[in-house]
């Protein structure tokens, strides 16, 4: 069994959970991000936002990233600092965390669409 250790599990990359995310790694803790789609756009955050928080927990140490999927850019800067990136199941947040322990998630080797303007529907 794979098991993935950290001390805050934050669901969502909207503006709340990137600004959780942040301020727990500020305080030391260790970050992980669970999302349902594309980090960034699912939770409704503007372009720029999801690299920008990306890269802010690279260099507070984050570990691993599951989403449906990422952008571009995002999965650039997560990839060059080997930080660990699962491609998301259907179901519950739950589904996934035992699926991520168990070893069943895939690696998400591909982006999703490049970030188009708000509104894009994506």
């Amino acid at each position: 069994m794979r098991t993935q250790e950290t001390d805050v599990l934050v669901i969502g990359s909207g503006g709340a959970g990137l600004y959780a995310a942040i301020r727990a790694a500020e305080a030391g803790a260790r970050v992980t991000i669970w999302d349902k789609g594309l980090v960034s756009k699912s939770g409704g955050t503007v372009g720029g936002a999801g690299i920008a928080a990306c890269q802010y927990l690279v260099g507070e140490g984050a570990e691993a990233v599951v989403a449906g999927q990422l952008g571009p850019n995002a999965m650039r800067v997560l990839e060059s600092a080997d930080v660990a990136l699962f491609q998301g199941i259907g179901g519950t947040v739950r589904d996934n965390v035992i699926a991520c322990n168990e070893g069943k998630l895939e690696a998400l080797t591909q982006s999703g669409p490049a970030h188009m303007g708000k509104g894009s529907g994506v």
